[in-house]
């Protein structure tokens, strides 16, 4: 897997794995925990339908105690809008 830079703007890293051909991005939200991680095959941009996005919860001591799926975790999301989806 190769780490691409930083996604100007944000607080998401993208990261190219190559075997897959598929990209995916991490926000943080402002902590130390990835809180929404999207997939999406390399050249779908954010803002475009093809991305299965997970968001993730943790407990306070930062232990992760479930991940839930937008769309029932197919790539059929929109990256932009991953705080705005229902999850489950």
């Amino acid at each position: 897997m190769t780490d691409l830079p930083w996604i100007a703007g944000t607080k998401f890293p993208r990261v190219y794995n190559e075997q897959t051909a598929l990209v995916t991005y991490y926000d943080f939200v402002g902590g130390n925990l990835p809180i929404y991680v999207g997939e999406a095959p390399s050249g779908t941009g954010s803002a475009a339908v093809g991305w299965r996005i997970q968001k993730r919860s943790y407990d306070s001591n930062n232990k992760l105690i479930s991940i839930t799926w937008a769309g029932n975790g197919k790539h059929n999301q929109i990256y932009s809008d991953r705080a705005t989806l229902t999850y489950s």
